[in-house]
């Protein structure tokens, strides 16, 4: 599912999500925000910035964007994952540390701010991690 077709039509524009937990097991959220700049040749390109929900609602601009967003991508995943579609890789030489694939629906959005290097302990759903660890501990054998 994507946002309605008059969201992409807009400069500033949410195009991901994020979750994860705080020390005291809240959630902290995140919005991965696409916006257009003008280079200094004229060419117009895209910009990908991962922004806090306090620093979106500091912003009316960024707010709007997020009007745009079916209700249900607004706050916490509905899904319980935090927004982490898969588990691509681990790192075990350096701890509990998984790359992850985070929920982005826009085309054109770089690998660096889809898939990111996470430790476990801030991950919101810890069993993808150990569903990841289990496939490769089976491959392995």
């Amino acid at each position: 599912m994507t946002p309605p077709a008059s969201a992409a039509r807009h400069a500033t524009r949410v195009v991901g999500r994020a979750s994860e937990l705080c020390e005291d097991g809240s959630e902290v959220h995140f919005f991965l925000v696409r916006r257009s700049e003008t280079s200094r040749v004229g060419k117009e390109r895209a910009v990908y910035r991962w922004l806090l929900q306090e620093e979106m609602q500091r912003s009316e601009e960024l707010m709007e964007a997020v009007e745009y967003m079916p209700n249900w991508w607004r706050g916490s995943d509905p899904s319980g994952r935090g927004w982490v579609v898969s588990v691509l890789d681990s790192q075990p030489e350096l701890g509990q540390v998984y790359k992850v694939k985070w929920f982005t629906w826009e085309r054109g959005v770089a690998c660096r701010f889809k898939h990111e290097w996470r430790p476990l302990d801030v991950m919101v759903d810890k069993g993808l991690a150990a569903s990841f660890d289990a496939k490769r501990a089976a491959q392995a054998t």
